[in-house]
């Protein structure tokens, strides 16, 4: 049974914006919009995030999952129903 290592890369600041996800660390960054995000994993450990155009996820570790992932959900169920309600004001 093949067994999967996670090595750390980096570590810093995952930050929730209304535009994107976005990971700060000394020496790597990474930004994630969240339009392009087709599905989040929350772990025990961390968040699974798979993204639009990339084969593999990203993970992030972190020891506080359920808020992030909550806040996460939360940001991109309120930006959907904005961008319904901008359509229908325009459509």
């Amino acid at each position: 049974m093949p067994h999967e290592v996670l090595n750390r890369i980096d570590e810093g600041i995952l930050a929730v914006t209304t535009q994107r996800l976005a990971f700060v660390g000394t020496s790597k960054s990474v930004v994630i919009p969240l339009p392009k995000i087709l599905n989040i994993d929350p772990r025990k450990d961390g968040i699974v995030v798979f993204r639009e155009g990339r084969e593999n996820a990203d993970i992030f570790l972190m020891g506080n999952t359920p808020e992030v992932y909550f806040h996460i959900e939360w940001v991109q169920h309120h930006i959907s129903i904005d961008a319904d309600a901008s359509k229908e004001t325009t459509g």
